[in-house]
């Protein structure tokens, strides 16, 4: 597959089993034929037939003897099997992981990590044998691709991806391109210039400034902070102020010392002298 396309499968799957192994369901099938890609993109995770809880109830723990697989039938499909799996060993969720890396591997490359004419070639290789490097199945795929499904094809599940949300962070990092680590020196290489060229523009402009041909201002030092100060100490309540236009005046309700009739008020903002009453009506004049 293209290599986004891939990407992009890898993590709608590793979405889809994030959310499973959240409520503690491990599928212990994952294998395209359980994979269903919608027309519209959309990935699809069927055929939970094998999953089972991570948790079980006293009554499935009692009937654990009736349920047990017998020795030596493997249960799903024996390439995507992970080492326990293989071995019949109790499983957790990395067993869903390692076949996700047997996937996202496959697609990448066209051909499985682990085969052989016979299952039991499949099992040897799945047990004993490396799988052969993603660069030398196919040339384009970036490091940092290859050291995602290197981890979670790890034989020894304590050195794989323990959950597969922190597979799926790493292939969400990994879908920011093609090539993301060069991506990433790239934008490292840029910020690097971006500051350089900001100091430059600096130093022309304090040189234009200094040399240019227009009038200079003195230095203006800044200005104290700013503070409030109250414009009416009145008693009783002042309510609804408004300013003029200019700043000059202030408009307000007053029921004046009394506080016994509401009349609107104008003062000259900064002057000592008392305020203008501008209504004499005996009800409440607000606006």
């Amino acid at each position: 597959m293209a290599l986004p396309e891939a990407i992009d499968i890898a993590i709608q799957i590793a979405t889809g089993l994030a959310a499973a192994h959240a409520v503690g369901v491990i599928h212990r099938d994952i294998k395209p034929e359980n994979i269903m890609l919608r027309p519209d993109g959309y990935v699809k995770i069927l055929d939970f037939g094998l999953a089972k809880l991570s948790e079980r109830s006293d009554l499935e723990l009692a009937m654990d003897s009736q349920l047990k697989t017998e020795p030596g039938v493997k249960m799903g499909t024996t390439r995507y099997m992970s080492p326990e799996q293989a071995c019949g060993l109790a499983l957790d969720a990395r067993t869903d992981v390692w076949s996700l890396g047997v996937i996202i591997y496959e697609m990448l490359s066209g051909r499985v990590p682990f085969d052989g004419s016979t299952n039991g070639e499949v099992l040897t290789s799945i047990l004993e044998h490396e799988p052969a490097p993603l660069s030398t199945r196919k040339s384009d795929v970036p490091v940092v691709l290859q050291r995602i499904v290197a981890k979670a094809l790890q034989k020894d599940r304590k050195e794989r991806y323990h959950h597969v949300k922190d597979m799926l962070l790493n292939l969400k990092g990994r879908s920011k391109g093609p090539d993301y680590e060069n991506s990433f020196n790239k934008i490292k290489r840029h910020k690097t210039a971006a500051a350089v060229l900001l100091a430059g523009l600096v130093v022309a402009l304090v040189v234009a400034w200094r040399y240019g041909p227009w009038p200079r201002h003195p230095f203006q030092p800044p200005l104290p902070p700013m503070k409030s100060t109250p414009l009416t100490t009145y008693l009783g309540f002042e309510r609804n102020p408004a300013f003029s236009p200019d700043g000059k005046f202030l408009a307000f309700t007053w029921g004046g010392e009394k506080d016994e009739n509401t009349d609107i008020y104008v003062l000259r903002i900064g002057s000592s002298d008392p305020p203008f009453r501008v209504t004499n009506d005996p009800a409440d004049d607000i606006s």
